[in-house]
């Protein structure tokens, strides 16, 4: 996502989708920035895919997200930057299998930088940049389209994305499935039961792909993108969408991030006591049904640039996101103390 008001700008255009003062951009597609550990996927594998659902079949199983490795009340250290994903160009999505092995991105890297496309980049351990991303070309349908905000599965066989295919009246979510991780992906298909009329986009699923928030411009809400949750309780279709009103304002808040344990949720939002642009917020509850409490700015990665938080590890300690300036964000980790 740009910064708030360049990328409402860029959903008039159906277009798709941070800043450290510290962080230096390794401007090229190779290696700028350290080494991304486990954080930059290494969640617990998913168990094995359920048949039927209106989503291609979610993991049959929900699994304990693992006790937490650092001081949740500790401030994030110093981002660092993905060694191997980022560009010159724009970098505004990303996702890891569980075992941090295998990157899809979003970007706008391609010939005429216009459009946003989501990459695949590998790696053979987690101590190793990824290799240079390559282009999707399975899901893609024109190069006109923008598909962007990637999701994918801990087994990589199921990925989510924000789409501005014909079929749509602005951008919705879809799923793409594939048999193995060496087959191409199928056709996309809208997720029953989650788009609406508006702009859908900017998803997000918890590890056993049960909850799934995202933002949306749809009526009923407090203005602007609002955030919304869907659940399903096994491995048929979401349930109806319903906005989280306590974290929702008149502002934007839209790229949700859920904590596996559902208890913290990252956000983006222009609201008013942030740093100026688009911020990353923070709010947090005492269960995972709960109501969330009073959203925080998370300081120590803002900047009067661009903040979009994209991902969180299994543990809650690691979150990564893409920073700096609208044309030219890249993607960091950072990772919370002890």
């Amino acid at each position: 996502m740009r910064s708030v008001s360049a990328r409402l700008l860029a959903i008039t255009m159906m277009c798709g989708c941070g800043a450290v003062g510290t962080m230096k951009h390794d401007g090229g597609g190779g290696s700028g920035g350290g080494t991304a550990d486990a954080g930059a996927g290494g969640a617990p594998a998913v168990d094995a895919p359920g048949a039927g659902g209106g989503a291609g079949g979610a993991p049959a199983d929900a699994h304990d997200a693992p006790a937490a490795a650092c001081n949740q009340a500790s401030p994030f250290g110093a981002p660092v930057a993905i060694a191997g994903l980022n560009s010159t160009s724009r970098e505004d999505g990303a996702s890891f299998t569980a075992d941090g092995l295998n990157a899809f991105i979003s970007s706008f890297r391609g010939a005429a930088g216009t459009v946003d496309n989501i990459y695949a980049a590998s790696r053979s351990s987690t101590s190793q940049p990824f290799g240079t991303p390559t282009l999707v070309t399975s899901i893609m349908m024109s190069s006109s389209i923008f598909d962007f905000a990637p999701r994918i599965s801990g087994d990589g066989l199921r990925l989510y994305f924000a789409s501005t295919r014909p079929g749509t009246t602005t951008s919705h979510i879809f799923l793409a499935t594939r048999t193995s991780l060496i087959t191409d992906f199928g056709a996309a298909a809208q997720i029953s039961g989650i788009n609406s009329t508006a702009d859908d986009r900017d998803e997000y699923l918890t590890s056993d792909e049960k909850t799934l928030v995202f933002g949306s411009t749809r009526t009923g809400g407090a203005g602007g993108f609002d955030l919304y949750v869907a659940e399903r309780p096994g491995t048929g279709a979401f349930g109806a969408p319903t906005p989280i009103t306590e974290i929702n304002t008149a502002s934007n808040e839209t790229l949700p991030v859920l904590g596996d344990d559902r208890l913290t949720i990252y956000f983006l939002s222009d609201r008013t006591g942030g740093k100026g642009g688009s911020d990353i917020w923070m709010a947090r509850r005492t269960t995972p049904t709960g109501t969330f409490g009073a959203a925080q700015n998370v300081a120590e990665l803002n900047t009067g640039m661009e903040e979009l938080p994209l991902a969180l590890s299994p543990d809650g300690c690691t979150l990564t996101f893409a920073a700096g300036l609208p044309a030219s964000t890249d993607l960091y980790q950072a990772t919370r103390g002890n």
